[in-house]
């Protein structure tokens, strides 16, 4: 989803469930099948165009003859506040179909993929049937449909339905909203039981509604992206509570996390101006800078964090460690009282503090990560110091405010006064923005930054900064991690040269900097900044290819339909062999292998070259492939009775570096992957051993 409030959020989990797990695991091998393919080069750049019909609906009401918020009539504004016309003229709605289509088209041509009206649909459709002409009580009558509902009242089959509309409903598990400030939203082929395909998007968004330049392209590009198979970008959509841990920097982890996609490096979670470089769209991290002038680029080091917390712990929340940058141990500071001096609004004596353990003298404070923020925590009568019977016993929350310049004061949340705060400390630092705990009238202030965005990763790596030269990082990583030339955030892998750094016109980005960064589109657009990368492009015409193609031979798996059997053949876009499979060669039901006579595993999940026998007759390594291989094999072997093995990886000169399997596993046949993309290429040795049993196989990696 994209909202259309100036945030930028995808509600599609909360709202209709996430993958199922088998879905989850066909897309990440997908996803590491396409990734193969283009390190073998066999992607080819040069591809035969894919023709998909489309089909675009116009959404609204009829009452008392008279159409009400059609989209031939629309003229500006917002859902709430929108400006329209009257006559609803069929001609404006297909001109802006037209204008829609040829952008589109624009952004998907590097994928060999074109947009076309259906042939028996070549004007905008108006779906105004009682009952079915908006979400929810918004529709005449009681039938109070949903998006679903929607579809599968006007959907065309085989073809992708884009339907365009005033405002869009949303539901939740207790509630639905009539109108939402979602602005477009697509979920097929998420959990293929509750989604019907389609997009939906409101008028404002249509990239075709204005006939200059609409600075909204990139919606309908980002929800058509979801239709095929691709996910966010890593950033603020990721990091969230009961969210999978973000992409680390390395991209070592891209299999796993994130979009899946290797070529889109992560970023920190909020992406604005505090961050960005929105004027140039480039990504800087907190307190850093560009210099466009000397084209300077300074990633923001570990003492920059975003002003707004987050409303939970994410060290905890993802079994961390803890803030990886975090380099000194909490201080205990123990409130006690020392002046007559009261404290506004005239609650209470100045209280001072001591830092547990450190010796006591007045010093600075030197402030890190506090600028321009509150550091809260209360505090409550002690026993032992005189400050009860004060303000009728009500003692306020406490606040520390540190200012730009470093000084330190007090705020109470029910006064809007702020006065000195003292402080008795030597060799002390505030180290974040985190709020403690009150143990025995002590504050245990954990100042780390394990409740706020920050510039580093889960292991303490900068984003932006994947494979940069030891030359641009700095000693002193505070203020800033690296400082070199923009172009040198960059390296060479796989045969071509990736950007390190986080892409703001991509458009599975968020909508806060996809709609001023996206280029592709506009009639002046620079074709250098593609809203999808080259793995993008590459994951779209896959799901074409095998999502939404039936497959037309005899013999195959799934003649009949497309490699994704959960789909309606209503739903398919063409018909070919591109989708049509005859086994499986990662595991059992992969649907991964294209080739006949080459499958591990067969249609119904036996083994299908290596054994037809139910158990394995020995313990042996059956086979590895592809041997040579880059940068992924797969290891096929057999165990002929329950028992605890190890798969491990040795170097040319005998050191484990990898450890695949190390456990217990039942009889039979197992396959598992070897990812060597971290390592160099040249003879490594697999290893499988059980007691007393071993046996070992060279692999060969050729990059």
């Amino acid at each position: 989803h994209q909202k259309n409030d100036g945030n930028s959020g995808c509600l599609t989990d909360e709202l209709h469930g996430d993958f199922t797990d088998d879905e989850l695991t066909h897309l990440i091998n997908r996803r590491k099948n396409v990734r193969e393919f283009m390190n073998k080069n066999l992607h080819r750049n040069e591809e035969e165009i894919l023709n998909v019909d489309v089909v675009f609906h116009n959404l609204y009401k009829m009452v008392a003859g008279e159409p009400i918020h059609s989209y031939c009539d629309y003229v500006d504004g917002s859902r709430f506040e929108g400006d329209y016309n009257t006559g609803n003229k069929q001609d404006i709605c297909n001109e802006r179909m037209d204008r829609t289509l040829k952008i589109l088209n624009a952004q998907y041509l590097p994928s060999g993929i074109q947009f076309q009206l259906n042939p028996d649909y070549n004007e905008m459709l108006h779906d105004t049937i009682s009952g079915y002409d908006g979400f929810f009580d918004n529709a005449t009558g009681n039938n109070l449909p949903n998006a679903n509902d929607l579809k599968r009242k006007y959907n065309v089959p085989n073809a992708l339905n884009i339907y365009t509309t005033d405002c869009i409903g949303s539901v939740t598990s207790v509630s639905y909203t009539t109108c939402s400030n979602k602005a477009a939203y697509s979920l097929f082929p998420k959990n293929l039981n509750n989604n019907e395909p389609g997009v939906f998007i409101i008028h404002r968004q249509m990239p075709g509604s204005d006939d200059t330049t609409n600075p909204n392209i990139s919606i309908l590009a980002h929800e058509v992206g979801h239709f095929f198979n691709l996910q966010h970008i890593n950033g603020k959509w990721f990091f969230g509570k009961d969210i999978a841990q973000r992409e680390l920097v390395s991209g070592e982890n891209c299999n796993e996390l994130g979009d899946f996609i290797c070529d889109t490096p992560g970023s920190p979670g909020e992406e604005s101006n505090r961050n960005w470089d929105i004027d140039e769209c480039i990504y800087h991290g907190y307190g850093g800078e560009y210099v466009d002038s000397t084209g300077i680029l300074k990633i923001g080091g570990y003492d920059k964090i975003s002003p707004i917390p987050i409303n939970y712990n994410y060290c905890s929340e993802w079994g961390l460690p803890g803030d990886p940058h975090k380099t000194e141990p909490p201080y205990y500071i123990r409130a006690f009282n020392t002046t007559d001096s009261l404290i506004p609004p005239g609650c209470g004596n100045l209280i001072t503090f001591d830092l547990e353990g450190v010796p006591i003298a007045l010093s600075d404070i030197s402030v890190r990560d506090s600028l321009g923020k509150y550091i809260e925590f209360s505090y409550y009568e002690n026993p032992s110091i005189n400050i009860a019977n004060l303000c009728d016993g009500y003692l306020p929350d406490m606040y520390l405010f540190i200012t730009e310049d470093g000084n330190v004061f007090y705020k109470s949340p029910d006064t809007t006064s702020i006065s000195e705060f003292q402080f008795n400390i030597v060799g002390a630092r505030i180290l974040g923005v985190n709020g403690g705990k009150v143990q025995e009238n002590n504050f245990d202030i954990q100042f780390d930054h394990c409740n706020n965005y920050t510039n580093y990763d889960n292991d303490g790596n900068f984003f932006g900064t994947g494979g940069v030269d030891v030359e641009c990082t700095n000693n002193d990583q505070s203020e800033f991690a690296t400082e070199c030339p923009i172009d040198d955030y960059s390296y060479y892998a796989h045969g071509r040269w990736y950007s390190s750094l986080p892409i703001g016109h991509n458009f599975m980005g968020p909508l806060t900097l996809s709609l001023d960064c996206a280029q592709v589109g506009h009639p002046d657009y620079d074709d250098t900044k593609n809203g999808f990368t080259e793995e993008q492009f590459a994951n779209i015409r896959n799901s074409l290819e095998l999502d939404y193609t039936l497959c037309t031979e005899q013999g195959a798996c799934n003649t009949g339909s497309s490699i994704h059997q959960g789909i309606n053949t209503d739903y398919l876009l063409r018909s070919d062999t591109t989708s049509c499979y005859y086994g499986s060669n990662i595991s059992p039901n992969a649907n991964d292998c294209f080739v006949k006579g080459e499958c591990i595993y067969g249609c119904e999940v036996e083994m299908a070259t290596i054994n037809e026998n139910v158990n394995p007759q020995k313990f042996e390594i059956n086979q590895i492939y592809p041997n040579p291989f880059n940068p992924i094999t797969t290891i096929q072997y057999g165990l002929n009775q329950n028992t605890n093995i190890q798969v491990l990886i040795y170097d040319i000169q005998g050191r484990v570096i990898t450890t695949l399997i190390d456990g217990f596993q039942t009889a039979g046949y197992h396959s598992v992957i070897w990812d060597a993309s971290k390592f160099s290429s040249g003879i490594y040795f697999l290893n499988m051993s059980s007691g007393k049993i071993t046996e070992t196989k060279k692999m060969v990696l050729m990059k």
